[in-house]
């Protein structure tokens, strides 16, 4: 497997022509199926004006937006080109010699650690349990919930006990809530923040709010951590577009509701729709995606560029360790398009003798 391929994601159309990504649904990137909200596009309109001046430095109001929508201190926010630039950022400071990952599970925790220096060890859900005792001082573990690609969610007593075990043993435990905000009565690990300096919380701002071009992310953790990274980063590290258009959306409490309200019924049709495919395997969705698995002999890479040809890209997932070469995620859509996807998916299967 190529680095290329290793570390690939969804969501990139720029593969295809610019006549061609027109006539393409993508299902390989979960946004939200919404789009963005009116009232973060609302006050983006004057963004000639905008443009024409450096950014607030240090986002301070779009900070001081965020810390108070996720009720987290200000001092204990920061906010960066998008979650991955914080990823990276974390892992240049902290340098963990050893980086625990669960798999399957997102990429690029194990790119930044590797970059960082750090030794990759992978962990199962058979390990869960136990792994805590093994970490050792110094060292991190990453953990995603929900997690991308399962779709498993962490309870609240599980974040609490690994928050709890990483500060009594001097380890790092990073959580990835990038997905937290589509999931109703989410448990959040941040109630657990509070004079933990050893817990620190990733979230993507660009999923949920659906402007994944302009990137914006945010991290929380210890305030001693983010001076530290905010002495080491560009102070204009968020476009003045990405900070006008999230202190805006998050206002948007008609859209906020709209979306989880929608995506709570349209996940169970949806997973509904999947189970009546004879062989294939569901693994049960809680936020805007599902993980399939396709039955043999199909190959995830072959059934992917089938779907392309009819005008949807999906996600090949067999570059995640712990998953197989036939295992898919599509993300979550609106209605229409989700009925087009497996109506697509349907006809694929009836072509193949």
């Amino acid at each position: 497997m190529t680095e290329q391929h290793r570390y690939g994601h969804g969501g990139n159309m720029y593969r295809y022509s610019p006549e061609e990504r027109t006539k393409l649904t993508d299902f390989s990137a979960n946004i939200n199926p919404f789009g963005v909200s009116a009232v973060g596009i609302a006050a983006c309109r004057d963004w000639a004006r905008a443009i024409q001046h450096y950014p607030e430095p240090e986002s301070r109001t779009a900070t001081a937006a965020v810390a108070a929508f996720y009720d987290v201190p200000a001092e204990q926010v920061m906010l960066g080109n998008g979650a991955t630039e914080l990823l990276y950022l974390w892992f240049a400071e902290h340098k963990p010699p050893v980086l625990y990952v669960p798999a399957p599970t997102f990429s690029e925790y194990e790119r930044a650690g590797i970059a960082s220096g750090a030794e990759i060890r992978y962990f199962s859900r058979a390990d869960f349990d136990a792994l805590p005792l093994r970490v050792q001082a110094g060292e991190a573990v990453c953990l995603c919930t929900p997690n991308n690609p399962t779709g498993e969610l962490l309870a609240a007593n599980e974040l609490q006990r690994w928050a709890t075990a990483a500060q009594a043993g001097r380890w790092h435990v990073l959580v990835d809530e990038s997905f937290g905000d589509f999931v109703t009565d989410f448990p959040s690990a941040k109630p657990y923040l509070a004079g933990n300096p050893y817990l620190h919380i990733l979230h993507s701002l660009t999923k949920f709010w659906a402007v994944p071009g302009l990137r914006i992310g945010a991290l929380f953790t210890a305030a001693d951590t983010v001076q530290a990274l905010r002495a080491k980063t560009d102070i204009w590290n968020v476009n003045a577009m990405a900070s006008l258009y999230i202190t805006a959306a998050l206002t948007d409490r008609a859209y906020y509701e709209r979306t989880r309200r929608f995506l709570r019924t349209e996940i169970k049709r949806v997973t509904a729709l999947y189970r009546e495919l004879p062989g294939w395997e569901v693994y049960p969705p809680t936020a805007n995606f599902m993980l399939l698995r396709l039955p043999a002999p199909r190959l995830a890479a072959e059934f992917t560029q089938a779907l392309a040809r009819r005008g949807f890209l999906i996600r090949n997932c067999d570059n995640y360790p712990g998953l197989t070469a036939a295992h898919i995620r599509v993300a979550i859509r609106s209605a229409a398009e989700n009925d087009a996807l497996y109506a697509a998916i349907c006809e694929e299967i009836r072509s193949i003798p």
